[in-house]
């Protein structure tokens, strides 16, 4: 996305197991979150540990592949 030079937003709203993130991918994930291209799971968790489905993937692709082409 940095190659694409596309804007991002950090909101002030975190996950409520943030402290789980691990620091290098922390801003990235907030990144995304601003852009509304991930929203985590229940709970506003992120789950950084846990394992995605085909179709929380193809969810965040779709959202991803939308935001490029805005």
């Amino acid at each position: 996305m940095k190659y694409l030079d596309l804007s991002f937003t950090i909101g002030n709203n975190k996950f409520n197991d943030d402290a789980l993130i691990d620091s290098w991918a922390r801003e990235s994930i907030m990144q995304l979150k601003g852009t509304g291209i991930i929203s985590g799971r229940t709970d506003n968790k992120f789950d950084p540990y846990g394992i995605s489905t085909r179709a929380e993937v193809a969810a965040v692709l779709r959202r991803l592949i939308e935001y490029i082409l805005k």
